[in-house]
């Protein structure tokens, strides 16, 4: 292996940016899925691995379903984009719900207007309201609140 200051020690040559491991992990159903089971393993492989997670480009399959919306384009298959919210480990959600911050807080001054994706992030707040996302998230609010007060019950018993 090539030392620092080594003449062999060189970038390797891309011919777009999607050759880089970045991209590739995160386009890669496999290795991805991989990834988050990693996730729930021993607290010292799982630190490592987040930070593996978010040094990732964000996993274009699930950007698309979460910008789409119900507005999917005909001549993609059709995916019911609240089902990244169900029935998914606690990682997964934890990835989802960073993608729709980003969503609702990307300046859009930052985007081609004249970009595909533009039209899609202009409109998505609005269609996200309109097609249940606030419902969505005051679900897994509940959900979150309900835990804790179950695990502050466990704990009271145990106590007792």
């Amino acid at each position: 292996m090539p030392k620092d200051g080594e003449d062999d020690n060189i970038l390797q040559p891309r011919k777009t940016i999607n050759d880089m491991p970045r991209h590739k992990i995160a386009k890669d159903n496999a290795c991805f899925d991989t990834l988050f089971s990693l996730l729930d393993l021993h607290k010292e492989v799982q630190l490592e691995c987040n930070l593996l997670v978010n040094m990732l480009c964000t996993r274009p399959e699930t950007l698309w379903d979460l910008m789409w919306l119900d507005d999917r384009p005909p001549e993609y298959p059709k995916v019911d984009w609240r089902n990244t919210f169900q029935g998914v480990s606690m990682q997964k959600t934890q990835y989802a719900l960073g993608i729709l911050e980003s969503l609702i807080t990307t300046n859009l001054q930052y985007i081609n207007p004249n970009a595909y994706e533009y039209q899609y992030r202009l409109t998505w707040p609005i269609r996200f309201l309109q097609q249940g996302g606030f419902e969505i998230l005051t679900s897994l609010l509940k959900q979150v609140v309900e835990f804790q007060n179950l695990k502050e019950e466990l704990i009271l018993n145990l106590l007792d």
